[in-house]
């Protein structure tokens, strides 16, 4: 829905509501930062840098687009969308983005690959890997097509433990990639979990890092008021400002028959109330709370778009008067925000596209 024009000055920001951030719920090793040594740690680590050793944790490994990691890494969860040299243990599963790059042999006891990801090794996964109890979730019908299709590529089935040995073809995993499960709409994962994320682009040079932060928390905050958590966040990039940041919802019994599109339209509909200045008594508090706070945050710049799972959020300008507006996110845009996520630096355009 398009709002209209907003005056900025009418705003107060007494709405904002606070969360912790992302950046504090990690130890991290920074972008420019190298270390050789090995690592054991309770918590989850986030590689920005790179680390030659081997990486041991309780909790999750992420591995960011810039990071690299030369040695074996262990952890119930591991997400990767830099580069590993080793031995992967994933004692839970494995989820290899698309700009990941994976040289040596994995274990999981389940993993996605996203279309992108090259990987140059063997995959084993089943009931007797890492001491693990649940079988591997594969997409099976493109995994057995392509492995009937060439006969370079092996897979060995029992009923205990499968293995995949992949040859170094890009082209190949991108045929036997599992259904992407970071997207606008939200896709599950599993038959359990479904991801979402936040998209954030706000075009221009030398943005306040405050106004970033504001924003970032108050769109999180949001999402977690749908019902999803914190899960992951890429290093951002600036000048144009643009991040990702990754949400996760069980699928528990409480919210089982949740449908993400009623979801999804309960926010959008808040956005309205809330923007529209409309009273709506049925509106839970949480969720209008956390749309008054991102209303908020948004007087901290002039234009950017940023995706809420299924919604897309836009304040883009005519002359010097701003428009906001906000959206179920189409599957058109969906696939031109899923092949050039970056295109939200691009308020005009979104905007535009919405309405044309």
């Amino acid at each position: 829905m398009f709002f209209g024009f907003v005056d900025q000055k009418s705003n107060k920001n007494s709405n904002a509501v606070d969360t912790k951030a992302p950046d504090s719920l990690f130890t991290q090793i920074g972008q420019e930062t190298e270390i050789e040594a090995s690592i054991k740690t309770k918590k989850t680590i986030r590689i920005g840098g790179k680390v030659t050793g081997n990486v041991q944790s309780d909790e999750k490994i992420i591995l960011s687009s810039t990071g690299e990691l030369h040695g074996e890494c262990s952890a119930p969860i591991i997400e990767v969308s830099g580069k590993i040299a080793g031995k992967i243990f994933a004692k839970k599963s494995l989820i290899l983005n698309g700009s990941s790059s994976v040289q040596g042999e994995i274990y999981a006891k389940q993993f996605v690959v996203n279309e992108g990801a090259y990987i140059d090794g063997n995959i084993t996964s089943g009931d007797n890997v890492l001491d693990v109890d649940e079988k591997v979730v594969y997409n099976d019908s493109s995994v057995q097509k392509k492995m009937k299709e060439t006969s370079n590529k092996q897979i060995q089935d029992s009923d205990k433990t499968s293995t995949v040995t992949y040859k170094r073809s890009k082209n190949y995993v991108k045929e036997v990639t599992a259904e992407p499960i970071i997207s606008g709409d939200g896709n599950r994962a599993s038959s359990n979990r479904v991801i979402s994320n936040i998209l954030l682009g706000i075009p221009g040079n030398n943005i306040e890092k405050t106004s970033i932060k504001e924003i970032k928390l108050a769109a999180g905050n949001f999402m977690e008021a749908l019902g999803f958590t914190f899960e992951i966040f890429d290093e951002p990039t600036y000048n144009p400002f643009y991040q990702h940041l990754t949400y996760v919802m069980d699928r528990n019994d409480q919210n089982e028959k949740k449908n993400l599109t009623e979801v999804f339209s309960t926010g959008k509909k808040a956005l309205e109330d809330v923007f529209l200045d409309r009273n709506n008594g049925h509106m839970g508090e949480k969720i209008l709370k956390s749309a008054k706070s991102l209303k908020s945050s948004l007087e901290k710049v002039e234009e950017l778009s940023v995706t809420l799972g299924g919604i897309i959020l836009v304040k883009t300008t005519n002359g010097n008067r701003p428009i906001i507006s906000a959206e179920l996110i189409s599957p058109e845009l969906h696939n031109e925000l899923k092949n050039n996520p970056k295109m939200v630096t691009q308020p005009s355009e979104i905007y535009f596209s919405l309405y044309n």
